[in-house]
């Protein structure tokens, strides 16, 4: 389960002058910090290590809670089932849940045309949806209009206390029908 935490940028660039650009990365060393943590203290450090050591860019509250195994479900179970045609058409499409940042973007990134054309034709732009959408979505169907104007962050914080707790209380209320009443 090794994860980059705080690096994903230097790592993608690496990866990008090497695929991409054939660059010769034999004399090129990046230093790491290797932290290993006990698998039951992993949701609760891990966010930290992010938290304090990301100096250089904002880091908002939605980003810390993307690894809880709520939202790995959700993502989950985002590519798994297939919703009708928007068009009337036969082809299902998927609502492709973003759980971190450039999901959607990285998904299509190496793609040749072909595959990126069959990627969007199953997974449409408007029916991406990300965690700050999935809470304005959460409350606004619960009338809570005052928690939805706080705004995306503020909102999204109390929704992954709210989610956390309820997960703690039943984990598996969050189902295959919880996703479909999300996405109606």
């Amino acid at each position: 389960n090794l994860q980059i935490v705080n690096g994903g940028q230097t790592t993608a660039s690496i990866f990008t002058a090497n695929k991409k650009n054939r660059a010769d990365l034999l004399q090129v060393y990046v230093q790491v910090k290797l932290t290993v943590i006990q698998p039951e203290k992993v949701e609760v450090v891990v966010p930290r290590i992010s938290e304090y050591a990301n100096t250089q860019n904002k880091v908002s509250a939605a980003d810390f809670f993307s690894n809880h195994p709520f939202h790995l479900r959700i993502e989950d179970l985002s590519r798994r089932l297939w919703a009708p045609s928007p068009y009337g058409g036969l082809r299902e499409t998927h609502w492709f849940y973003e759980r971190a940042r450039g999901q959607y973007a990285n998904a299509q990134a190496n793609l040749t045309v072909a595959k990126q054309k069959e990627f969007l034709s199953k997974n449409p732009r408007f029916q991406m949806f990300t965690k700050t959408d999935l809470a304005k979505f959460e409350y606004s169907l619960d009338m809570q209009p005052h928690t939805v104007s706080l705004g995306a962050q503020k909102n999204f914080a109390r929704f992954a206390s709210e989610i956390g707790q309820k997960w703690e209380q039943n984990e598996r209320q969050f189902n295959e029908l919880y996703f479909q009443h999300v996405v109606a």
